[in-house]
Order: C-alpha cells, then sequence, then structure tokens
C-alpha cells in the first residue's frame, strides 16, 4: 500500500528524471496534424444552450491541474482579450499520458541535433489553437511541428487505455492519427451530447473545469475559414502547473471506483454536472503566471533543473529516495537514452509558466 501510494505521488518526478529523455531528432520531417483521420461531423453553428444540470458519471480525483491564458481576437469589441482555461488531470487513470501533457505545459529544452547542441524549447505556451469546430472539438498542441512534432517519450507512444468517455463537454483529450500515434498535440470535447466517435480510439485523460463556460459559450464560436482553423489567431499566452501533494489519492481513486459503479447501478446522487464542474475550486492562483520571466530559457546557466526544483525535491524527500533506488536499478539501460538537457521541470508545488 505504501509503496503504491508513493508510486502514484511521485509520477511527475519519474516524468522529469526519466521519461523526459526522447532521442533527439535528427532530421527535420514535413510535420503531420494529427487531425486528419478525425471523425468529422457536418458542422452544426447554431449556439447550443447546455444543460447545465444533466448528470453525468463522477470524474476520478485529480492528480494534477493545468491552466492556460488563451489570447483571442473578441469578434464584438475588435479587440484582444485573455481568459483562463483550467483542467484537472487525471493521472490515477492515465499516469504516462498525464506526464506527458505536464511536461509540455510546463516547458523543457531538447538537443535537436547532437552534433551542434542545438538547443529548441518544446512547451505549450505560445502555440495556437488550430481547428475549432463548433459543437464538436477544438484543437491545438502542435510543438515543435516543423519537426514533425514529439512526445516526452521521444517519438509517438502507445494508447495508455479508454476507461474514460467522451460523454460530456470540456473532456481534455490526445489528438493522433491512427491507433498507438501520441504526441503532444490534444483536443476539448463540445458536444452536448457524448460523443462516442471519439471512445476507444481517442485518449481522454482530463476534464476542463474553470473556463468551461467561455469555451461553451464564445470561444467555440470563434470565426474560422473552411479548414476550420481559427482566422484569428488564438494563442496559449501563459502556462501554468499545479501538482498537490496529496498521500490520500489512492484513497481517494477507490472512493471514486465505489461512486462510478453506484452510478452505472442506477443512483445518480454520485454523479457530477457542468454545473458542479465550473463552480469547482480551482486551486491556481491566474495571477502567478503574470510576472512569470518571459526570457526563462534564454540563459542556459542560469536554468539550471537541479537549482530550480531541489528546494521542492526537499519537501518530497520520501518520493525522491524511492525513485532514486529505482533510477538507480535502470542505469544501464538508461545509457541508450540520447542527453537531453531540460528545464521548466514539473514541481510538486505551484510553478509560473515559461
Amino acid at each position: 500500500m505504501l509503496l503504491s501510494k508513493i508510486f502514484i505521488q511521485s509520477i511527475p518526478i519519474l516524468a522529469t528524471l526519466l521519461y523526459a529523455f526522447p532521442a533527439p531528432v535528427e532530421q527535420k520531417t514535413k510535420p503531420v496534424l494529427p487531425n486528419v483521420n478525425m471523425p468529422y461531423k457536418e458542422i452544426n453553428e447554431e449556439r447550443v444552450a447546455y444543460d447545465l444540470d444533466r448528470v453525468y458519471e463522477p470524474n476520478p480525483p485529480p492528480s494534477s491541474y493545468v491552466e492556460f491564458t488563451i489570447e483571442y481576437l473578441d469578434k464584438v469589441t475588435g479587440e484582444k482579450k485573455e481568459h483562463e482555461i483550467g483542467m484537472e488531470l487525471y493521472g490515477t487513470i492515465v499516469p504516462k499520458t498525464v506526464a506527458n501533457f505536464l511536461m509540455f505545459a510546463a516547458g523543457m529544452k531538447i538537443i535537436i541535433n547532437k552534433n551542434t547542441r542545438f538547443l529548441a524549447v518544446a512547451r505549450y505556451k505560445h502555440t495556437k489553437f488550430d481547428e475549432i469546430i463548433p459543437n464538436q472539438r477544438i484543437s491545438g498542441g502542435h510543438v515543435l511541428k516543423d519537426l514533425g512534432s514529439l512526445s516526452i517519450y521521444g517519438g509517438a507512444f502507445k494508447d495508455e487505455n479508454f476507461e474514460l468517455k467522451h460523454d460530456r463537454p470540456g473532456r481534455l483529450s490526445m489528438r493522433n492519427t491512427g491507433p498507438n500515434t501520441n504526441k503532444a498535440a490534444f483536443f476539448i470535447t463540445t458536444g452536448q451530447e457524448p460523443q462516442i466517435e471519439y471512445d476507444d480510439k481517442y485518449v481522454a485523460f482530463g476534464q476542463v473545469t474553470r473556463g468551461l463556460d467561455f469555451i461553451l459559450n464564445e470561444f467555440q464560436y470563434l470565426d474560422t475559414d473552411s479548414n476550420n482553423t481559427p482566422l484569428e489567431e488564438v494563442d496559449i499566452k501563459y502556462t501554468l502547473n499545479n501538482i498537490p501533494v496529496n498521500g490520500y489519492l489512492q484513497d481517494e481513486h477507490k472512493l471514486y471506483l465505489e461512486k462510478l459503479e453506484k452510478f452505472r447501478n442506477g443512483d445518480l446522487s454520485q454523479g457530477i454536472t457542468l454545473k458542479n464542474m465550473m463552480e469547482k475550486h480551482f486551486p491556481v492562483e491566474s495571477s502567478v503566471k503574470k510576472s512569470s520571466s518571459e526570457n526563462y530559457f534564454a540563459d542556459e546557466e542560469k536554468s539550471n533543473f537541479f537549482s530550480d526544483v531541489g528546494e521542492d525535491f526537499s519537501k518530497n524527500f520520501t518520493y525522491l529516495f524511492f525513485w532514486v533506488l529505482v533510477i538507480a536499478s535502470l542505469a544501464t539501460s538508461a545509457s541508450k537514452y540520447k542527453t537531453i538537457i531540460l528545464t521548466g521541470a514539473t514541481k510538486s508545488n505551484t510553478i509560473k509558466g515559461y
């Protein structure tokens, strides 16, 4: 039991110390848009009156949180505006997928060419939402798309599982070009009805809570061209992560499974509504990222991984010690990985978006 709790709580640290060593991309490849093979319905641009009291299956306990500040052009005023979108991530269901999303939200340096040691920054910040289909989905997350995109595991990684369904607006899910082709790109569902065409094909790993009303009532109705690309850029201006230390996460997951079983047996009181989700406290202070440095990655000497997160590791010594043993046992096999220098590592408390 103790080891299982340590494992769940240490997922972000493991992602930082071990998963964040993808093989470098040697040559530029033609980018492939992850939405090419995605299900496509006839577009319905009529505004939907969402039923905020409809009851859905309970959500798993969030293991971490990510917030994006979106910059977009307001159609009415013609001015640039910002709005926050906060997402719960469910690491007890899909830990590997969540770790991938967290690392790109935090940002990291990767070596593109092992000979020249050329560094590039891989992060969601300043990427664009490139597809908006009203009442279906909004899509984004192309990181270093000129290089063909990537994941923290190198290239594409396998579908972890399809336990979470696309049965409600605001589901956060991975984009792909077919089975086992997950990288960095993602999409958020906006359909009122269950979007079963995504189930068992795309790995859902989170839920939008903060800003869900903005997505449903404004974001998804921004003007687009014939390819469903926004006419005006929709930029992820800031990112912010929060990975709370929760020693009871395993117990909360067991409680979730009990509630889920009761719900499926007809006890709707165990469910959750859109109204419940929108009213949930989101444990990230939006103002924190406003003061974050735009030049965090500019100076390699100052952007030292261990000095950045040492204080947080000291607060989680038990988890760190556990993974030191694990990594030591993997030292031989780890030598096959190319050296990748990373910064902006995921921390155990709120960190500034880079």
